[in-house]
């Protein structure tokens, strides 16, 4: 099955991955699209503002585009 036109190398290889990001699987182009803001969310280190909203598994921020992954619980 060809995935979508990659813009980056021009082959038939971007693909669906988590929502509706997408990722090449030729050449490793990765597209995130910015999640929509569903209210009031956590405190973004960044901006400061209260728009940090789960998306897919990761943070993301509403506001300043910041995502967030990795490090250590507890």
């Amino acid at each position: 099955m060809a995935g979508k036109l990659c813009p980056n190398c021009k082959q038939f290889t971007f693909f669906k991955t988590v929502g509706e990001n997408r990722e090449c699987t030729k050449c490793g182009y990765k597209m995130v699209v910015p999640i929509q803001s569903k209210g009031r969310g956590e405190r973004c280190p960044n901006c400061g503002k209260l728009t940090v909203q789960n998306q897919g598994g990761r943070k993301c921020c509403t506001n300043c585009g910041a995502t967030f992954k990795g490090g250590k619980n507890g």
